[in-house]
């Protein structure tokens, strides 16, 4: 059943599902770990839901420039009850709670000019736990391995705050921003790993930990290197700590493990307008993780250094292509420390007044990419191939049928 309501600032939507599975017996094609033990079982589940959304949009001028306010917020208020029956587990769980999804909730100030704008912005979802996780499991195939559920899981709640200052000149192109980003997670749903000490067994038991948070400093500048603004250089660099926590247990005690992890990511771009038509690209971004978990040091670093086209060629062709190479070195599994060198190609025909284009496209020309992976150890040598096509060419037509034709003149903020 579904019904709503909905005014200019405010909507209500009411639902009901109700849903019924029920298995009655094992299949070796199962996987589920309740099917697995030989049990069958049967489950119903209800659910009313209550949907609500505010929304505000509110714009106040002043002398120095324009404030503005956004709220979308919407929530959601859920009643589920589950019956879950099985040979040798019966269990009812029924719970009440609150979801939040807002986003583009936000307070903004714009000079009058335009050129520079300052921006809070919130954000906070909400991840419920599965059913699954509330109920207990038990995976009697793999002798080592059961799985325990918790029924007192608490919804994980994320938030986010976001604090960016921009400049951006009109004429010149010039860009300047700032961003400050700190998320944090409440009640994060983890897998605790346990032992049974009465018969030497590995549990994974499902919980909730605080202490998940990330912090995230982003700046960009951009900017003409010519007076006729045909060279222009664009960096953004990030940097952030994220702090990650997860839970062990020995001897009946829950540890708290804790990590940090350091990033640092550089992306770097130099483009080059050639007669206002062609558009050459220098890409070259640095990315590296340096992560202490209890004295165990890793630092892997990625690289990616590569040219660009954009070409409009004679006949209406257009041709876009890159050439990248991708390296990864500092892993600690050594198979990912690779160079790879990928060339790939996009080549458009538009007929019939640009409502009909072909397509020509082709991904690793060179053939640089694999799809098996060689792994060799003092016990086994292992093949995997992984379900990839690494290279291909492809050729298709297109065809917009609500299209209206624009003029492909290059306007002067081209980047």
């Amino acid at each position: 059943m579904d019904w709503q309501w909905t005014a200019r600032r405010f909507a209500y939507r009411y639902k009901h599902n109700y849903l019924h599975e029920a298995m009655a017996e094992a299949t070796q094609q199962s996987t589920n770990a309740d099917l697995l033990s030989g049990n069958s079982y049967d489950r119903r589940e209800q659910r009313d839901t209550h949907e609500m959304v505010l929304k505000l949009h509110y714009e106040k001028p002043s002398r120095i420039g324009t404030w503005t306010l956004n709220v979308f917020a919407p929530l959601d208020i859920v009643s589920s009850h589950i019956d879950y029956h099985r040979s040798d587990y019966d269990r009812g769980i029924h719970r009440n709670y609150a979801t939040f999804d807002i986003k583009n909730t936000y307070l903004q100030w714009r000079s009058r000019d335009t050129q520079q704008r300052i921006t809070l912005l919130y954000d906070i979802s909400t991840a419920l736990p599965d059913a699954d996780m509330y109920q207990d499991f038990t995976n009697t195939v793999d002798k080592q391995n059961y799985y325990v559920g918790n029924p007192s899981l608490q919804n994980q709640t994320t938030h986010q705050v976001r604090l960016k200052y921009l400049y951006l000149s009109l004429d010149t192109r010039h860009e300047f921003s700032v961003m400050l980003k700190q998320s944090m997670v409440n009640n994060a749903i983890v897998t605790r790993t346990a032992y049974d000490q009465a018969t030497g067994r590995k549990l994974y038991c499902y919980d909730n930990v605080d202490g998940n948070r990330t912090t995230t400093a982003t700046l960009t500048y951009g900017t003409p290197l010519n007076h006729a603004s045909t060279l222009y250089l664009n960096n953004k660099l990030e940097s952030g700590l994220n702090h990650k926590v997860s839970l062990d247990e020995t001897k009946g005690d829950a540890i708290k493990k804790e990590a940090d992890v350091y990033t640092v990511d550089d992306d770097f771009r130099l483009k080059w307008l050639v007669a206002k038509k062609q558009t050459l690209t220098l890409r070259t971004r640095f990315q590296l993780s340096y992560s202490d978990n209890n004295g165990s040091i890793t630092k892997p670093i990625d690289w990616e250094c590569g040219l660009l086209a954009q070409l409009q060629l004679p006949w209406k062709l257009d041709l876009s292509t890159d050439f990248t190479m991708y390296k990864r070195q500092n892993y600690t599994n050594q198979e990912l420390n690779t160079t790879d060198w990928v060339c790939n190609a996009r080549l458009v025909r538009p007929f019939l007044h640009d409502r009909l284009l072909i397509v020509l496209e082709g991904f690793d020309i060179f053939h640089q990419l694999k799809d098996i992976t060689h792994t060799m150890t003092s016990d086994v040598i292992t093949n995997t191939r992984t379900n990839v096509i690494p290279s291909y060419a492809m050729l298709c037509a297109v065809y917009r049928l609500n299209y209206k034709k624009v003029s492909n003149k290059q306007k002067v903020h081209w980047f």
